[in-house]
């Protein structure tokens, strides 16, 4: 058993390996864009916001890698054997849990030392 991004589980697959996801109590995160104040090519970066935010190339993104699309159109037109490998998938997001940026700030480093004393063992 491991952690792992669920986009390489998923190429793994298609290639015959014979391995699954648990999306039981599976965290969660997203991913964001931004423009810094002052950037240079402004205009091209909201170009390609709007580009990367439209149905067509989210669903061929999510065709590629199974990371989940966020316009409802591109979740939408995909192949129902894509599906459960997403974790946009309804099922798969049931019981999943928001990452919380505050708690592994406040105890990642003393999880970690519990972590490698008990591998240790």
């Amino acid at each position: 058993m491991s952690n792992v991004y669920n986009g390489r589980i998923a190429a793994v697959k298609k290639e015959g390996q014979p391995l699954a996801l648990a999306w039981a109590g599976n965290i969660r995160v997203m991913d964001y864009w931004v423009l810094v104040k002052g950037a240079p090519n402004r205009e091209r970066a909201y170009d390609f916001l709007k580009f990367a935010s439209q149905s067509e190339p989210q669903q061929a993104f999510a065709k590629l890698t199974a990371y989940g699309p966020v316009n409802q159109a591109a979740a939408q037109a995909l192949s129902t054997a894509r599906i459960p490998d997403l974790p946009t998938e309804p099922a798969n997001m049931a019981d999943s849990l928001a990452f919380d940026a505050q708690f592994w700030h406040e105890h990642a480093e003393e999880l970690e030392e519990r972590f490698n004393a008990w591998a240790a063992r």
